[in-house]
């Protein structure tokens, strides 16, 4: 005959106490391996927070914003921060608004005060501007008390996108101003689930983000920070009036060669395209905008910078092209029903800027921009 096992109570028990035991030992080393990794993001986002101030601390951008203010210039070993973080604090810091203030992507970077000699002046250029970033700077100034007498704005390609279209995300940074300019203005806003920017928070716990600011912090043994040099044969350096100069070798790798491969490759990859979308409903926000800065009192002047010649000329009777030609004439339309000018062109030819001005194909120097800022009417 089989042997029948028979479970006793005292057995039953232990094999409680055992499965507990298990199931105790399973979770030790779940909140073990939990603890590990939440740790180790803690101190990734930490060190990254550290070596990259100018992207993720307030306190930091502060710093150096108080810096500038002082007349000081910053040199920086990377250029790629959160400008909308340093342009908050600059307008907050100002103790005067200047007479004339810029504000646009970075086609406007390497703007300097010598285009307006005689008068103060502040560039508050930013990376991969929209229509939002317009509407958000301009909460920025008001909301300081630092509206200006004349005030440089632009628009770009992108300007008008749809957000199902955009890649870029750096304009979420000024989702506050954003949102409180856009309830003066009587417009709609993005869902606010839509206008968060985790993404850049989420870089914080990037380790190949950590991994680029140790070879940055390697690769010199000179340290950036406050200079009274406007430029650095090797770090490039945030002015004063907030231009930008590019360091000796940074622009040492831009060649008239270069400048026309990029223009070439940009336009192989969107001439055929079958559209290029333009949000009407973003373009009409422009109008309720620029009347809001004619009734403070602020000169709007609407800079359009152009596209390098090899760039527009491959576009040109393409639906980019005609999309680019159909912004540029509701933007002249909205701007004169509202008193605005505007100056610049996509169009190299009608800006009248040269080949030789681009360094890759919509980016170019400041002597185009002297071109086109120079239209400009001063008041």
């Amino acid at each position: 005959m089989t042997a029948t096992t028979v479970n006793t109570p005292m057995s039953i028990r232990a094999a409680r106490k055992a499965s507990r035991r298990a199931s105790r030992r399973v979770w030790s080393h779940i909140g073990l391996f939990a603890g590990v990794a939440a740790g180790t993001a803690f101190a990734i986002a930490a060190a990254n927070w550290h070596l990259d101030p100018l992207n993720f601390s307030a306190s930091g951008q502060s710093v150096v914003a108080s810096q500038l203010h002082q007349g000081l210039n910053v040199q920086v070993r990377d250029p790629n921060l959160d400008f909308r973080g340093l342009r908050r604090e600059q307008v907050r810091q100002m103790d005067r608004t200047p007479d004339i203030i810029a504000f646009a992507g970075s086609r406007f970077e390497l703007a300097s005060a010598a285009l307006f000699p005689g008068q103060s002046y502040f560039n508050a250029f930013v990376h991969n501007d929209f229509i939002e970033d317009l509407i958000a700077f301009t909460e920025l100034l008001d909301a300081n008390g630092r509206l200006p007498k004349s005030l440089i704005l632009s628009v770009r390609f992108a300007t008008f996108l749809p957000l199902s279209a955009r890649r870029d995300e750096e304009w979420k940074m000024f989702w506050p101003e954003y949102r409180a300019m856009a309830d003066k203005l009587g417009i709609a806003k993005v869902p606010l689930i839509d206008n968060l920017p985790v993404s850049h928070a989420s870089h914080l716990f990037s380790v190949s983000l950590l991994e680029r600011q140790l070879a940055l912090r390697l690769s010199s043994d000179e340290t950036p920070g406050v200079t009274h040099a406007a430029s650095h044969p090797k770090f490039d350096v945030l002015r004063s009036d907030g231009s930008l100069a590019f360091s000796a070798a940074h622009q040492g790798s831009f060649t008239p060669e270069s400048a026309r491969a990029s223009a070439i490759g940009s336009a192989k990859k969107v001439a055929d395209k079958a559209s290029w979308p333009v949000d009407a409903e973003r373009v009409a926000m422009l109008a309720p905008l620029l009347k809001y800065l004619r009734d403070k009192g602020v000169h709007v002047a609407i800079a359009i910078t152009p596209h390098h010649p090899a760039f527009w000329n491959a576009l040109i009777g393409t639906p980019y092209g005609d999309a680019l030609a159909s912004i540029e004439a509701q933007v002249s339309k909205i701007a004169a029903g509202q008193n605005a000018v505007l100056v610049g062109s996509f169009d190299p030819a009608k800006a009248g800027c040269q080949e030789s001005s681009f360094r890759d194909y919509i980016h170019l120097d400041e002597a185009c921009l002297h071109k086109v800022f120079g239209k400009i009417p001063r008041v």
